[in-house]
């Protein structure tokens, strides 16, 4: 399974202009990628590892 990064939108305002923050260890014990939204500021984590829940 791969990350599909395309699709990532933020989870404040939903905008996909998103911009890359370096890196967070989130609590699995792994490195994920940061994102920062270019409308609002919002910056997150998503866990790539979990799947979406349809």
């Amino acid at each position: 399974m791969q990350a599909n990064t395309s699709t990532l939108k933020c989870p404040s305002c939903k905008s996909s202009e998103l911009q890359k923050n370096g890196f967070q260890v989130l609590a699995d014990g792994n490195k994920h990628q940061r994102f920062r939204c270019k409308s609002c500021g919002y910056v997150f984590a998503p866990l790539l590892s979990v799947k979406n829940k349809n």
